[in-house]
C-alpha cells in the first residue's frame, strides 16, 4: 500500500471529527442569525419563516449525514482490514475487533499507525552460519 493510500485512510478517518465539528459551527451559527435576525425585526411583529436561517441548519444536517456515512464506512473498513491482513496476530484479533467497534476513531488511528502506516519489519532468517559454534573450554577465544 503506498503512502498516499494510507494518508487518505487517515484523512477518511479523521474526517467524521472535523464534520462534527462542522455541525456544530452550525448550530452556532443558526443560533447567532437568529438572535441577529430577532434584534433587527420590529419587536411587535410576528416571526415569520422567512426569518428562520434555513442555510446554517442545511450545512449543519448534511454535515451530520456525511459524518455519519463517513464513519460507518471506516468502521467496515477497519473491520474488513482487520479481517485480512496478516500483520495483525491471530491472538490480539478478537480485541482489536472490539477496539475497533467500542473504541471507534480513538482506536482507529491507534490501529492506523500500529498496523497500516508502519510497515511491517522483515524478521531476517535464521542461517546455519549465524548459530554461534558450542561452547569449548579448549577453544583459543576463551584462553
Amino acid at each position: 500500500m503506498s503512502k498516499g493510500v494510507k494518508i487518505l485512510i487517515l484523512v477518511l478517518t479523521l474526517l467524521p471529527i472535523f464534520l462534527y465539528f462542522g455541525a456544530y459551527f452550525g448550530i452556532i451559527a443558526a443560533a447567532i442569525s437568529g438572535a441577529l435576525s430577532e434584534v433587527t425585526r420590529n419587536a411587535h411583529s410576528m416571526p415569520s419563516p422567512d426569518d428562520f436561517p434555513a442555510g446554517p441548519m442545511i450545512a449543519m444536517f448534511a454535515c451530520i449525514t456525511l459524518a455519519i456515512l463517513t464513519w460507518l464506512g471506516m468502521l467496515i473498513f477497519y473491520i474488513c482490514n482487520l479481517i485480512v491482513t496478516k500483520k495483525v496476530p491471530k491472538d490480539l484479533r478478537p480485541v482489536w475487533g472490539v477496539l475497533l467497534v467500542c473504541g471507534h476513531m480513538v482506536a482507529w488511528v491507534i490501529y492506523w499507525v500500529m498496523y497500516i502506516w508502519r510497515e511491517p519489519i522483515a524478521k531476517p532468517e535464521l542461517t546455519t552460519s549465524m548459530i554461534p559454534p558450542p561452547y569449548s573450554p579448549e577453544s583459543p577465544i576463551n584462553g
